[in-house]
């Protein structure tokens, strides 16, 4: 089996591992990078989506509140 350096010969110590001789990678880096990105890429999306469901009701509410008390001036100036 044929050694791969991976230090500069110019150094004390060179450190040598033994070199890939199949073809296949031994893992698909590439897919599992993809499924964390969308896997955290869907978690942010469903926490803003929660974030933004509490919002609306937040000014749903506040809305409701401003048009009740505005109702409630109308009728008192008549």
């Amino acid at each position: 089996m044929a050694d791969t350096l991976i230090a500069p010969a110019s150094g004390r110590t060179i450190l040598r591992l033994p070199a890939r001789t199949d073809s296949r990678p031994s893992a698909p880096v590439a897919d599992y990078c993809r499924a964390f990105v969308l896997r955290r890429a869907r978690e942010r999306a469903a926490v803003n989506a929660a974030r933004r469901a509490l919002r609306r009701a937040a000014l749903r509410a506040k809305a409701t509140e401003l048009a009740a008390a505005d109702r409630l001036a109308i009728v008192g100036e008549v």
